[in-house]
């Protein structure tokens, strides 16, 4: 459940904030997550590489169909998840189907609130910016008892290093000529080399024109859910003015078994969505609701069971 709630979000942000600023679009997307298994046996025998990079550049380039087709033949069961986005002006709904089940979450932007919907368990939560400020002042008050544990010198120590805040990386986006069409859009290659990571980058122009609408709703969604500081890479930053299609990173400090994750826009379809896609079920329906604290209890394991 808590993998599901990450997708959406990461939908909500790398997506919705697309769309969300737009008072009269219509719009369907449709978008899939994923992992592959690097499969080694891929590698030719006499492949050597000086670096992780290069190695993990030579994954990167290998089509998606025949990485799907070697960790098949493996028997290895692939866990696709799959949004569709309904955009109608300020009503957003994102469903997301994954062998988990169906979930779909629900905004307006008229409303500082956003619902999410988990079918199988015919569950509604209600999200919040006060939930986000509560959870913080709790993992503040805890991390205060945890300080005081410690002795003087090093409670300084820790308090100072919790203080300090991640520089601001630029992250220099490297076109490889390569060109192809992905699912419907015609798009280019780029390659970013990050400390932790190697992420390909197929993207397409922004036609939409929906790239200066990114940045102003996420300073309006950022005003109601503040962050923690420790995002994930805006995929959408790295290469100004295209839209990113597929994105895949290659992890590089992974001390499991390494995988690429993928993610990709398969569809954007300009047309009115139906008004049921943003009807947020109730008693009526059979669905109970809760709040956030009562899902965050939901999805963390009851120690009192164990």
């Amino acid at each position: 459940m808590f993998k599901e709630f990450k997708i959406i979000c990461k939908v909500i942000i790398f997506l919705t904030f697309t769309f969300i600023s737009s008072s009269h679009g219509q719009y369907i997307v449709q978008q899939i997550e994923y992992e592959l298994p690097v499969n080694y046996n891929l590698l030719p025998e006499d492949a050597e590489f000086d670096t992780p990079s290069e190695e993990a550049k030579f994954f990167l380039n290998i089509p998606e169909s025949k990485l799907k087709q070697a960790a098949e033949s493996e028997g290895r069961e692939l866990d696709i998840q799959k949004s569709t986005i309904y955009i109608d002006g300020d009503n957003i709904a994102i469903e997301n189907i994954s062998e988990s089940g169906k979930v779909t979450m629900i905004s307006n932007n008229s409303k500082d609130r956003i619902y999410y919907i988990i079918w199988s368990s015919k569950k509604v939560y209600e999200i919040k910016p006060e939930d986000f400020r509560e959870i913080e002042k709790q993992a503040k008050a805890v991390s205060e008892e945890m300080l005081k544990s410690l002795s003087p010198e090093l409670r300084g120590q820790v308090k100072a290093e919790m203080q300090k805040k991640s520089p601001q990386i630029k992250y220099e986006a490297k076109s490889t000529g390569r060109k192809m069409k992905k699912y419907e859009f015609d798009c280019e290659q780029y390659i970013i080399d990050t400390e932790k990571e190697i992420i390909s980058l197929w993207v397409t122009d922004d036609t939409f024109s929906i790239i200066p609408k990114i940045h102003q709703a996420t300073k309006k969604i950022t005003a109601i859910f503040p962050s923690d500081g420790n995002e994930d890479i805006d995929e959408w930053e790295l290469v100004p003015g295209k839209i990113p299609v597929v994105v895949s990173k290659f992890k590089l400090d992974m001390m499991n078994e390494p995988v690429l994750e993928i993610s990709a826009i398969t569809k954007i379809v300009k047309t009115k969505p139906s008004a049921d896609k943003f009807h947020i079920p109730g008693n009526k329906d059979g669905f109970t609701t809760g709040s956030m604290q009562d899902m965050m209890k939901q999805m963390m394991p009851d120690e009192n069971n164990e």
